[in-house]
C-alpha cells in the first residue's frame, strides 16, 4: 500500500540549487526537491505556461479597465455648439 502525503505551505522564496529546488516556506521551515535535468526542464515548462497565463489574465482585466474609462469617459462629454 502507498501512503499519499500532501504538504502545503505558505511560499516565502526559493533557491535553484545544483541538486535540485530549494523552497523556504513563511514559518521558517524548507522544502528540498531532488530534480534530474529533464525535470529540471519539465518543471520549467509548467512554470512558464502558469506564468503566461497569469500574465494573459492580467492583460485583459487591464485591458476591460481600460475600456471601462473610457466609457465611462466618453458619457461624461458634453457637446458644446
Amino acid at each position: 500500500m502507498k501512503i499519499k502525503q500532501i504538504v502545503e505551505i505558505e511560499y516565502r522564496g526559493s533557491y535553484c540549487s545544483y541538486a535540485g529546488l530549494d523552497i523556504d516556506t513563511s514559518d521558517g521551515s524548507e522544502v528540498k526537491i531532488s530534480l534530474s535535468d529533464d525535470q529540471w526542464i519539465e518543471l520549467g515548462k509548467r512554470v512558464s505556461n502558469k506564468c503566461d497565463q497569469i500574465t494573459e489574465k492580467r492583460k485583459k482585466n487591464i485591458q476591460l479597465e481600460i475600456d471601462n474609462a473610457v466609457e465611462t469617459a466618453l458619457s461624461m462629454t458634453v457637446d458644446v455648439d
